[in-house]
């Protein structure tokens, strides 16, 4: 954990101010000291920390931020790529699938209209109750 060991304020030219901060671990054997952009006197002590070990990690690492980001949004890219992928796949699956409903259903239809077809063309029995019935005769 560091702490802040000392801040002090000064300009480099007109309307430049900076803020030269300096801060240490807990047993002093780190020592950091890094100017600031801007008057950051009145920062708290948290504050100045952070903003000095921020600075101390991208002047020691410069591209390593930039690179965490580009290999995050890369693994997501991967993800998506993969996802898509399987889209595509359920897609062509379900237009597959589709087409033989579609298939299915035009044959059970040609076959319901060719069984109506042979029901309309023989004739149909309707004489009930014997040769020759008028529907007015009464049998006993």
């Amino acid at each position: 954990m560091f702490k802040l060991a000392w801040k002090n304020g000064f300009e480099l030219g007109v309307d430049n101010p900076k803020t030269r901060v300096q801060i240490t671990n807990e047993d002093m054997s780190i020592i950091i000291t890094k100017n600031l952009d801007g008057d950051l006197s009145k920062h708290s002590d948290y504050d100045l920390v952070n903003l000095v070990l921020e600075k101390f990690y991208q002047d020691t690492f410069p591209n390593r931020a930039e690179n965490e980001r580009f290999n995050k949004v890369d693994e997501k890219l991967k993800v998506l790529d993969t996802k898509l992928a399987e889209m595509d796949k359920m897609k062509k699956e379900l237009e597959i699938t589709q087409g033989s409903l579609m298939d299915l259903i035009t044959q059970m239809s040609g076959s319901l209209e060719a069984e109506h077809h042979e029901d309309n063309s023989q004739p149909k029995n309707t004489s009930e109750g014997g040769d020759s019935n008028d529907g007015n005769a009464i049998r006993n």
